[in-house]
């Protein structure tokens, strides 16, 4: 069956909103068209949406086992006493970069809300500072108390 389908595999398509029978008919036809045929055979793959797939890799797959590795290794490396007061962690800061919205969107928020300085995030983004006025912390004066 699948070399019928010349050796693609079927798949689902979504859309945010419903679709009568003749946009469906379209939404499908317009698929097959784009993906099916001689003229598509072999062409290479893209993906609009490798960033999720990033960070899903990240969070489904390698965080579970950074956490096992921490876990052993506080537990053989420091001694009862020292793991109360120490621990490892994996920094999967830098793997996160990939999500370049949700990370532009994080650091509006730390700047607006004062936690950050425009030269830490720039800092963090690898990127040199703009100087001493670049280190003041600043909040908006609606964040202001009166």
């Amino acid at each position: 069956k699948f070399y019928r389908k010349g050796a693609t595999h079927s798949g689902l398509l979504k859309t945010a909103q419903p679709l009568n029978k003749e946009a469906k008919d379209k939404l499908r036809d317009a698929w097959e068209e784009a993906n099916t045929g001689l003229s598509n055979a072999q062409r290479i793959a893209t993906f609009s949406n490798i960033e999720q797939q990033a960070l899903d890799f990240i969070q489904n797959t390698l965080s579970p086992i950074l956490i096992q590795y921490e876990e052993e290794f506080s537990y053989k490396v420091f001694s009862f006493v020292e793991q109360k007061r120490y621990y490892l962690k994996f920094n999967l800061t830098s793997l996160l970069r990939a999500d370049q919205k949700s990370r532009a969107e994080f650091y509006n928020i730390m700047l607006d809300r004062g936690v950050f300085s425009i030269n830490k995030v720039l800092e963090l983004e690898d990127m040199d500072g703009i100087g001493e006025h670049g280190d003041k912390n600043r909040v908006d004066l609606n964040h202001v108390s009166i």
